[in-house]
């Protein structure tokens, strides 16, 4: 089904789909995942398909957003902005090579490339910066800009971005002060503060210099 105002934000660069629920009258549906199409954003429901089908066009139905989870995701990617920009000051030859947060957000990943495996050292120092910008509260905000240029000018020495991502039209950049310029269409908190708990766990390396660091928050 597809609404003309939609609260859910679909899956896209490694986030997951959020979740809720939609109701017309006293019958709830749960959301089971957004699809994107030409046409927009399909909302596919965990029933049957007996609910979109009793529906006309021009009726009114509820949409409930899963505020918890969607919180959670804010929290989850910014953290992942944070990881990535202490690993960019740690690591030489950092690139980076995008996020991945589980449905079920349960664990959450950034992914790199780094011409020799980092060390323990360079991780921990990543970590203890990250942490720090978390407790100066540096402030998240998002910009439209017209233009992969201007959207690398505006982030001047703090812009990064994969180098395989090809990017046309205008570009969404999320900015955490003082810290990272990021091409990203993603949600996020305002504020570093509201991330808390940001903690390193595990690393995976792969072919060609590819690494993945697994994170976690506090509760």
């Amino acid at each position: 089904m597809f609404v003309d105002s939609l609260i859910f934000h679909p899956s896209g660069g490694g986030q997951p789909d959020d979740l809720g629920v939609v109701s017309i009258g006293e019958r709830s549906i749960p959301v089971k995942l957004l699809i994107k199409t030409k046409a927009g954003v399909c909302i596919v429901l965990a029933d049957n398909g007996d609910f979109a089908q009793s529906l006309s066009m021009g009726d009114s139905v509820v949409c409930e957003l899963d505020w918890k989870r969607r919180y959670l995701l804010m929290r989850l990617h910014t953290g992942a902005h944070l990881s990535m920009a202490a690993i960019r000051r740690t690591v030489p030859g950092y690139s980076p090579a995008g996020m991945q947060i589980s449905h079920d957000l349960s664990t959450a990943y950034i992914r790199f490339r780094s011409p020799e495996v980092p060390s323990n050292d360079q991780l921990h120092e990543a970590s203890c910066m990250a942490a720090a910008w978390i407790t100066q509260s540096r402030a998240v905000s998002a910009h439209i800009l017209t233009s992969f240029d201007e959207a690398r000018r505006f982030g001047g020495s703090l812009f990064r971005v994969d180098p395989e991502l090809k990017l046309t039209g205008s570009v969404r950049v999320v900015a955490i002060d003082g810290v990272d310029v990021n091409p990203c269409g993603g949600t996020h908190v305002a504020n570093t503060n509201e991330v808390r708990g940001l903690a390193f766990k595990h690393m995976n390396s792969g072919s060609s210099g590819l690494y993945e660091l697994r994170y976690d928050l506090a509760a």
